[in-house]
C-alpha cells in the first residue's frame, strides 16, 4: 500500500481503485485516496456480478470525462450515488454534458444496485450489479 501511495502521488492521482477477486471474478472494489504515506479507503462495493463491455458489444469512450449519475429514485440507489461522488467526484446533473459520461443506478432491492453506463445516449463499459456492505461509505460524513 505504501508502495501505491507513492506512486498516486508521483503521478498526481487523486484516487487509487483496488479490485479483489472471490473464485476468480471480481468481487469487491475498494476505493482510495493518498493519505501521508499510505492510502485511505473511503469507499467499498461489494461486485455481485460483472459483464464486460465487450461481452456486451458496448464500446467506450477513449478520454477521461466527467461522470453523471443518474439514480432510479429507491434509497439504495441514492445511496450508492452518494458513494459515487465521494470515490470518484461524480455529479448529478439533470442534463448531462454531449461528452459526459453517466452512470446509471437502478435499484434491485433495498442492498442491490444494477449499474451499467451511457456515453452520447448509448451503451459503454461494463454493468456491474454491486451489493451493498455493512459500511460502504467510510468518509461521506461533512465531505456531501
Amino acid at each position: 500500500m505504501k508502495e501505491l501511495a507513492a506512486e498516486a502521488r508521483l503521478t498526481g492521482a487523486e484516487r487509487v481503485v483496488i479490485i479483489g477477486e472471490r473464485r476468480g471474478n471480481p468481487g469487491i472494489l475498494r476505493v482510495y485516496e493518498p493519505s501521508g504515506e499510505t492510502l485511505a479507503n473511503i469507499v467499498t462495493f461489494i461486485i455481485k456480478g460483472v459483464k464486460l463491455g465487450r461481452e456486451a458489444g458496448h464500446g467506450y469512450p477513449s478520454t477521461r470525462r466527467r461522470l453523471i449519475v443518474e439514480v432510479d429514485g429507491s434509497p439504495v440507489a441514492d445511496e450508492f450515488a452518494d458513494a459515487m461522488i465521494v470515490a470518484f467526484h461524480a455529479t448529478v446533473l439533470e442534463e448531462p454534458g454531449e461528452d459526459d459520461v453517466v452512470a446509471v443506478l437502478r435499484g434491485l432491492d433495498e442492498r442491490t444496485v444494477l449499474m451499467h453506463f451511457k456515453w452520447r445516449d448509448r451503451e459503454v463499459g461494463p454493468v456491474l450489479r454491486l451489493g451493498k456492505p455493512a459500511q460502504m461509505v467510510k468518509r461521506l460524513e461533512g465531505r456531501v
